[in-house]
């Protein structure tokens, strides 16, 4: 497991987040069992001025009626929407998969297919998180929250290749520790920390990619 930085500002300063880099940032965020408390801590620390583009993958049965869109609009400051084909992820967003399907991140936009209906395990959150990891290199930020399995590690291993930074929820703060435990005992966490943890440091993350890139003054 690596190790874990001491507050929001190490989390920061480590991401090597290059000056040049496109906005916005692209937070992609998983979660399963347990992931509405953690998620909904999370989005309730972001401030409305946060320029991140977020979405949100929780695994969900094809049949299951979703209300997460609602729920976690009560508690943000930011607007969240259910994600349909074709939207173009925005700054200060939030954006958030329906259920019995699959997103990725194709050419800056967000593409729904339909989640295969395979009884084995499935890996949305895997999938969601390698399409970003290709289509926008280190301009993303990957979190893995409360949930059963190992889906998300390929994932945020991807990203972390790719010269993005990663978060895993600390498992002693999850419901459900499997999916942050496996992030982390494979290398595939930057820096392991509780949802307000983890908030405080994507806004420090996505504002420090938001500030203009000072110039040289010439003699």
């Amino acid at each position: 497991m690596d190790e874990q930085p001491s507050d929001a500002a190490a989390a920061e300063t480590s991401a090597g987040l290059p000056p040049t880099a496109a906005l916005p940032l692209i937070v992609g965020i998983g979660a399963s069992a347990g992931g509405l408390d953690p998620l909904s801590v999370l989005l309730a620390r972001l401030p409305a001025e946060s320029r991140g583009a977020f979405v949100i993958v929780q695994h969900l049965q094809a049949d299951h009626a979703s209300h997460l869109a609602e729920l976690l609009d009560r508690v943000s400051a930011l607007p969240v929407v259910a994600i349909t084909d074709g939207l173009v992820p925005a700054p200060g967003t939030v954006s958030v998969l329906p259920p019995g399907k699959e997103v990725t991140l194709v050419g800056g936009v967000l593409r729904l297919r339909p989640r295969p209906s395979s009884t084995g395990p499935q890996s949305p959150i895997d999938i969601l998180f390698r399409s970003l990891a290709e289509d926008c290199g280190p301009r993303v930020v990957g979190v893995v929250l409360s949930g059963t399995g190992a889906d998300g590690t390929v994932g945020l291993l991807a990203i972390k290749a790719a010269g993005g930074f990663t978060f895993a929820q600390d498992p002693a703060s999850a419901e459900f520790r499997g999916m942050p435990m496996s992030a982390a005992s494979a290398g595939g966490a930057d820096a392991v920390m509780p949802p307000e943890a983890i908030a405080d440091a994507i806004h420090g993350l996505t504002a420090r990619a938001a500030s203009p890139v000072p110039t040289t003054a010439r003699s």
